[in-house]
């Protein structure tokens, strides 16, 4: 039953399968819910994931697991899921705990850019690497706020009237922001 799930004290993990009955059982096991593990909708890892030709059950099963990441806090779930080889999964990051993990630096996901009216930042780049087409990671800055909208709009079929005043509307709200920061 993947999903994103909610830890009791609001972090989140992405849990994909148990791909093993043991790694299943071991899960209820963990969360006080030793019965779930008897439910015949769930006994085999491609019925947990929908791939058994239903999804009966599904709902069901990602609501228990809601209730499940929500007993337990994310350092209990990051001790019993780091014991658990067959079970994928992987905990949630926000931007600041993406920068200081150490695998994010060891596989080169992250790389410095210059942003205009702002300085270097560092931004995930290509986090897929093959050997043969490496990829050149960010190449150049993100976009402006607004330096595509008039495009964008212009190609939705949108009027000149229409795209000036939404234009405008972004401008201004560009400059707000920066007053307020400055």
């Amino acid at each position: 039953p993947y999903g994103v799930y909610q830890t009791k004290d609001g972090s989140s993990f992405f849990f994909a399968v148990a791909n093993s009955d043991t790694a299943w059982d071991e899960f209820w096991i963990f969360v006080d819910q030793p019965g779930v593990v008897l439910n015949p909708l769930w006994n085999t890892p491609a019925k947990r994931i929908g791939s058994a030709g239903s999804e009966e059950g599904l709902e069901e099963i990602r609501a228990r697991m809601r209730v499940a990441f929500a007993s337990k806090t994310t350092a209990e779930w990051t001790e019993f899921l780091s014991g658990q080889p067959d079970i994928v999964y992987e905990q949630v990051q926000d931007y600041d705990g993406l920068l200081a993990d150490p695998q994010v630096a060891a596989n080169s996901y992250l790389q410095e850019v210059d942003v205009p009216n702002y300085g270097p930042a560092k931004m995930v780049t290509n986090v897929v690497h093959m050997s043969d087409t490496p990829g050149s990671g960010a190449r150049r800055p993100p976009p402006r706020v607004g330096q595509h909208t008039a495009e964008v709009m212009t190609d939705l079929g949108f009027s000149e009237d229409q795209i000036a005043e939404v234009v405008a509307q972004v401008e201004g709200a560009i400059e707000e922001t920066i007053a307020l920061v400055i």
